[in-house]
């Protein structure tokens, strides 16, 4: 099975985004999938959301599957093969993820959340992304101030036949946003207590989503011990690996030989930090 997970960002947004493109490349290489990030604007007219939908016509022909991913969400790197779940659904064009609310407050439409979705190479998937993407129509409803909005309005009316040519997996399976208290048992698709990906949906702070992706990447790639949250230096912990982290990033030293160095520094820190906070507290 070919397959390619696209991604779609500009530079408002690449400090978090080129980091979640690096976990996410760590996933692929992992299962040998192609990723492909884009920049290039096509809508002029349209927000950003919107790129999704040439960017996905553009690659499809070339692939079994094309799978979305926004910008703000990165697939756990100890998830197993997404196929899992394409394989259980090989026939359906189109799998969707359900929102955190299954149904929109005050309506009857299911709800879905596009930040990740996989289509498959039928003539009915690029049938129906031409229509989601290219019909000005329904740019005359609310929904249609984004591209989630138009989608969850053509399931609503069944347009194309959506209805029968998708399955909606519901939220906390291949996505969550990382805000339950407690995770339940999937226990389907290879998965545990922890779903396919991770993705920061709401939030708008590029700082906090540049520091929640660089503290995954460091924490799981390159294995840089979190530091402790014991209640009484809580605060200044905190603050101290958001900025080592921040260095780390915009210096891009995994990139460099100098990260073994910035390593070996970063733990004899942590640990004359960690030994006088102790005994002084």
């Amino acid at each position: 099975m070919k397959l390619c997970i696209l991604m779609w960002y500009d530079n408002n947004i690449a400090s978090y985004a080129d980091i979640n493109y690096e976990i996410n490349k760590k996933y692929c290489d992992k299962y040998g999938y192609d990723i492909i990030k884009s920049n290039e604007r096509t809508y002029l007219d349209r927000k950003p959301h919107y790129e999704r939908i040439p960017l996905l016509l553009k690659y499809i022909s070339q692939y079994d599957y094309v799978i979305w991913i926004d910008a703000d969400a990165h697939f756990y790197l100890d998830s197993p093969p997404i196929t899992n779940v394409i394989n259980t659904y090989n026939n359906y064009p189109f799998i969707f993820s359900g929102d955190i609310y299954r149904k929109i407050i005050f309506t009857d439409y299911e709800q879905i959340n596009t930040g990740f979705f996989i289509v498959k190479n039928t003539d009915k998937s690029i049938n129906f992304l031409k229509e989601w993407g290219y019909n000005n129509l329904y740019l005359k409803y609310k929904h249609g101030l984004n591209d989630q909005g138009v989608v969850t309005l053509m399931y609503d009316q069944n347009i194309l036949n959506i209805k029968n040519i998708s399955i909606i997996i519901n939220y906390g399976i291949l996505q969550h946003f990382g805000k339950e208290k407690n995770l339940i048992n999937i226990n389907k698709y290879g998965l545990n207590t922890t779903p396919f990906i991770l993705h920061y949906a709401g939030e708008k702070n590029n700082d906090e989503l540049t520091k929640r992706s660089t503290e995954y990447l460091n924490n799981q790639v390159f294995n840089v011990p979190l530091l402790e949250k014991n209640i009484s230096i809580r605060k200044n912990r905190k603050y101290i690996r958001f900025y080592l982290y921040r260095v780390a990033y915009f210096i891009k030293l995994w990139d460099n030989p100098l990260y073994i160095l910035f390593i070996y520094c970063y733990n004899i820190f942590y640990n004359i930090f960690n030994t006088i906070f102790n005994n002084i507290f």
